[in-house]
Parts: structure tokens; sequence; C-alpha cells
């Protein structure tokens, strides 16, 4: 179970492409991790935008709102599964994204101001355009799925 969270944690975490990812949930239990993962580094990056470049809270808030009115069944039905995994899975899962978010902060303050400035935007573009629910869709579908 460790090594299937911990590709789940490589896996959302490394979804870049405009195009879908090979990379992409197979059931609902990958799934459930990659939303999971997907949730964790937005609230990185939401942070970490926040605190560097105020002026663009707004932005990445309304953003943020946007995607998740689009979002509400696959969210509603991830916060239904996240109350039937058990405690064990979720600190594991826990665990491996606060390693994943660590390597995220560092990588941001390693950027020089202007390019943490264009990757905030960049953050905030992805989540308007519906970025992720192209790059992995079934992800969404599964999670959409009863």
């Amino acid at each position: 179970m460790r090594t299937l969270i911990f590709i789940l944690c490589l896996i959302a975490s490394g979804v870049t492409a405009k195009e879908p990812s090979t990379l992409d949930a197979a059931n609902k239990n990958e799934a459930f991790g990659m939303m999971h993962t997907l949730l964790m580094k937005f609230k990185v990056y939401v942070f970490m935008c926040d605190r560097y470049h105020p002026d663009l809270s707004n932005g990445f808030a309304d953003s943020i709102d946007l995607w998740n009115e689009r979002n509400e069944k696959p969210l509603s039905n991830y916060a239904a599964y996240f109350e039937k995994v058990s405690k064990k899975e979720i600190e594991e899962l826990g665990a491996l994204n606060n390693k994943a978010n660590e390597r995220r902060i560092i990588h941001f303050n390693r950027m020089s101001s202007e390019e943490q400035r264009s990757f905030c935007k960049k953050q905030s573009k992805d989540l308007r355009e519906n970025t992720y629910e192209k790059e992995i869709p079934n992800m969404f579908k599964l999670l959409s799925e009863g």
C-alpha cells in the first residue's frame, strides 16, 4: 500500500502536460490518492503565492473558487471516500504529501521573484482553464461517478 500511495503522490505532483497523462488514475483508489495530492499541492501554492505575491491572492482565490464549483461532484465524492479510508492510510498519504510539499517549497524558494510571480500566475490560469481535467481526465471521471 505504501508503494501505491507513493506512486500516486509522484503522479499527481508531476502532472504538467497539456494533454492527457499516461499517469492518470486507473481506479477509484488511485483517483482518491491523486485528488488528495492535488489538493495538498494547491494548498502549498496558495500559501507560497499569498506569502510572496499577495497582490495575486484575489485572482488565485477566484480561480480556486471557480475550480471548486466546476468540480463539485468529484470533490464531494472525494470527501465521502476520504471518510472511509483507514486512519493509517491517511497518515501514510499525509507523510508522503509532506515530503512532496517540502520539495515544492524548496523549489519555489529557489526561484527569483519574477519566476515565482510567473509560476503563481500559471497555477491560477491552470485552475481557471481546466488544465488538470485535461491532463488527468480519468481521475475526474472516476471521482464523478456514483
